[in-house]
């Protein structure tokens, strides 16, 4: 490669030339002191933009990491911001923390506290990741307890004991309402659960009672009504 000289060229086209093309610096440097060599500098650099490096190979492995943990990070973010199931609605949702341990780290972290109609989970949006999850179906009982949260102040938590054997915590300003909604979508989740088929078609087909103040027309048109459905 024959080296070109061009006098008009401005910064611009420096930028353009060292992006597009590259430029390769090899240095060699020595310092010395009343002729006597103290210091040596050996410099090989390669300055170019980095779809040009990747292009020549260098730093591709950086490149690949990098790629996935993007994908890792938009897999999280979907997760967090989907994490509901086919069918499931939020009944209560409140900020709070659950209690994380795992070895020797042991914290609160915080994120949002979600009852729905199928479990209770706690999930964080920045950085996306979903910190707990259990299924009404998995769960005991729940239990409040004294214990210290990040200030250090002693108040009341929720104990999520499962059904083998391990204890999840979760600390909330709204631990109270969040006790009584998880434990009445659990009972109600259990009552559809124990009615066999039966008992919920003839709940259905089942004719309301009518008022004593209702008059005879409407008692008639709503008696016809519950033939027809029958």
């Amino acid at each position: 490669m024959e080296p070109e000289r061009c006098t008009n060229a401005g910064l611009v086209d420096l930028l353009d030339r060292i992006l597009t093309k590259g430029v390769v610096l090899n240095a060699d440097v020595i310092i010395s002191v009343a002729g006597v060599p103290l210091l040596g500098l050996n410099l090989r650099a390669a300055l170019a933009g980095m779809d040009t490096m990747i292009r020549y190979g260098i730093w591709r492995d950086w490149d690949a990491a990098q790629r996935a943990w993007a994908a890792e990070q938009q897999r999280l973010k979907a997760l967090s911001t989907n994490f509901l199931l086919r069918g499931e609605d939020i009944r209560l949702r409140t900020f709070g923390s659950y209690w994380y341990s795992h070895g020797i780290y042991q914290a609160w972290r915080p994120g949002d506290v979600c009852v729905t109609n199928r479990r209770i989970i706690v999930c964080r949006k920045d950085p996306p990741d979903l910190l707990f999850a259990a299924y009404y179906e998995d769960i005991e009982r729940f239990a409040l307890e004294k214990g210290e949260v990040v200030a250090k102040m002693e108040t009341d938590v929720l104990r999520i004991c499962l059904k083998d054997g391990t204890v999840a915590k979760i600390h909330s300003a709204e631990i109270h309402a969040l006790r009584d909604a998880a434990e009445r979508e659990m009972r109600s989740l259990r009552l559809l659960q124990d009615a066999g088929p039966d008992e919920l078609y003839s709940e259905l087909l089942t004719p309301p009672e009518i008022p004593s103040n209702m008059s005879a027309t409407s008692s008639a048109k709503s008696q016809m009504e519950c033939k027809m459905l029958r």
